[in-house]
């Protein structure tokens, strides 16, 4: 999953948008890349300990119990 992720210029261009937009309405998260809209998605859809481990096993490579 992480081989696809946005890019750190991307997430830059986010940042400064977000710290100098002052017409826009106030957002506390922004969601960047199709990989943030993904997990968003995801976890709208699921519990806290299915998602937990949905990143476990897919962010970590590992499990939890």
């Amino acid at each position: 999953m992480l081989e696809n992720g946005t890019t750190a210029e991307d997430v830059a261009k986010v940042i400064l948008r977000a710290a100098t937009s002052y017409k826009e309405k106030r957002n506390l998260r922004f969601i960047v890349g199709s990989d943030a809209e993904l997990l968003t998605e995801k976890r709208k859809n699921m519990a806290d300990r299915e998602f937990f481990n949905f990143m476990c096993k897919n962010i970590l490579d590992t499990t939890y119990n």
